[in-house]
């Protein structure tokens, strides 16, 4: 993990005053539904996290080009997804019972905000204070400034 010490600044609505680290896992990752879905979809239930991963890297079912850009994906749905074995159980029966997808969206994205701090942040002290105020829509050089100003860079 490619951690970098990042404390949150005073921004309105982080009155905790807690430091605390912040991991660069979300710059390589972003949200990876399409990727999540495929992963969830080829899961062997049968097999162990540690079976599937391995499986899953022989098979290069994600499509990608490069090694080290599939490791880094299965390391943030290992962080994601994989700690609890309820959850993946869980998140596969979804997948395969073809549960929508506005809902299955959610659910992906609750637990990728569970998994890193920075991403949790973003959302319960910039996103969820806009949208409270009204504000569904956010430019990214707007988002950018925001995120910045949680940061201490």
């Amino acid at each position: 993990m490619a951690a970098i010490s990042l404390a949150p600044r005073g921004v309105e609505g982080m009155g905790s005053g807690l430091n605390r680290i912040y991991c660069s896992k979300i710059i390589k990752a972003g949200a990876l539904l399409a990727d999540t879905k495929t992963l969830l979809a080829h899961w062997d239930e049968t097999r162990s996290v540690s079976e599937n991963l391995d499986r899953f890297r022989r098979e290069n079912i994600f499509g990608k080009a490069s090694r080290s850009r599939v490791e880094d994906i299965l390391a943030i749905f290992r962080q994601r997804y994989l700690t609890s074995e309820s959850v993946t159980k869980a998140l596969v029966t979804l997948v395969k019972g073809q549960f929508p997808a506005e809902g299955l969206t959610r659910i992906l994205y609750f637990h990728a905000a569970q998994a890193d701090a920075l991403l949790h942040d973003v959302v319960t002290e910039i996103l969820l204070t806009l949208f409270s105020r009204g504000r569904t829509a956010l430019l990214q050089k707007s988002s950018r400034r925001r995120v910045a100003g949680i940061l201490e860079v």
